[in-house]
């Protein structure tokens, strides 16, 4: 059967299905999906990439951790992929760029032109609506890439920039991004509350990090409403006026009380 069939980039976050080795089929799919639709910039560890169309910046050790596999095993896999043509390995700058070298087959047989022109206007309506996000919060934060707010998540919950956080284990994909987006719709969260309440939450999680941003998403909700919540002000001109003296007279009287019970139950000496 020929043809091609499109593939969501959030298969390999799905939870509906178990985290285990990759097979060489899988592995040659997220290469596919992994590589850049349109000539781009990216950072690698300390390296600044220029990827153009098909193009993908892994490291053999990268990908053994997603894939699960040793690390001479993906160097094998890669040399019989090249040997069959199907992918180039060139380095630039140290890091290793392999070119999928029949990407445009793979993808519907669309031409470079056409893809970004779709693309360009997906971008257009997508920094319309930030735009929009911008306006309504006031907030400047949201001028930053949202790699870079990615980076800036990951490294809250303490983990590293490329989101690897053990054998066939990444976090901050694509619908972990979509997820972030989300957050930064709600009222009140800017970049740097997001990344608060991140590591608020990621030091009381004693079990490592979660596998998705999800595991945040009920806690941004509330933080959300707690921000956007009204103050409450005192009625001037009434007995409110005298409220806090009373209230600290209280205060006092019931820890006076909770030492004296303590010390009946023999844990401290009355002072």
């Amino acid at each position: 059967m020929a043809g091609t069939v499109n593939i969501s980039r959030d298969l390999w976050h799905d939870e509906a299905f178990a985290k285990e080795p990759f097979s060489e089929r899988e592995a040659w799919i997220w290469m596919i999906c992994e590589a850049s639709w349109k000539s781009r910039r990216r950072r690698v560890g300390d390296f600044v990439v220029d990827l153009k169309r098909g193009e993908l910046s892994a490291s053999v050790r990268f990908m053994a951790d997603i894939f699960g596999w040793h690390r001479s095993k993906v160097h094998r896999f890669l040399q019989r992929l090249t040997k069959l043509e199907l992918i180039a390995i060139k380095t630039e700058t140290g890091v290793n760029v392999i070119s999928i070298c029949k990407y445009n087959e793979y993808q519907n047989g669309r031409d470079t032109s056409e893809t970004d022109s779709r693309q360009d206007r997906d971008r257009t309506e997508t920094k319309q609506k930030k735009g929009e996000r911008r306006e309504k919060e006031g907030s400047d934060d949201d001028d930053a890439p949202d790699l870079e707010i990615r980076e800036r998540v990951l490294s809250a919950m303490g983990v590293r920039p490329d989101g690897v956080i053990g054998p066939s284990k990444f976090i901050g994909g694509t619908g972990d991004m979509s997820e972030l987006r989300r957050w930064l719709d709600l009222p009140n969260l800017t970049p740097d509350v997001i990344c608060a309440e991140v590591a608020r939450i990621t030091a009381r999680k004693r079990d490592g990090p979660p596998s998705s941003f999800t595991y945040f998403t009920e806690a941004m909700r509330r933080l959300s409403g707690q921000l956007s919540a009204p103050a409450l002000k005192p009625i001037e001109g009434t007995r409110h006026d005298q409220q806090p003296a009373r209230d600290r007279r209280a205060s006092a009287a019931d820890d006076a009380f909770v030492r004296v019970i303590n010390a009946a139950a023999g844990t401290i000496r009355p002072s």
